[in-house]
């Protein structure tokens, strides 16, 4: 089993839930960062990795889409 940490700002941690479940993988909350980032372990196979991608890239999304709204 691997598993990889995402720093989820609190603003779209729903929406990163969101994503965890519709790729059908776990997370467990770890703790927090000095930042109040929201720290989530994900474990997943190999077969996986793929899914785990997509997730980097919609938590990406996520946090561009917050910074935008932040701006206007």
């Amino acid at each position: 089993m691997r598993n990889v940490e995402f720093n989820v700002p609190e603003a779209v941690m729903t929406d990163f839930v969101k994503e965890i479940e519709k790729r059908e993988l776990e997370g467990i909350i770890t703790g927090m960062t000095e930042d109040d980032e929201v720290i989530i372990r994900v474990e997943f196979e190999r077969d996986e990795t793929s899914e785990v991608d997509e997730l980097e890239e919609a938590l990406n999304d996520l946090v561009e889409n917050l910074e935008e709204e932040e701006e206007e």
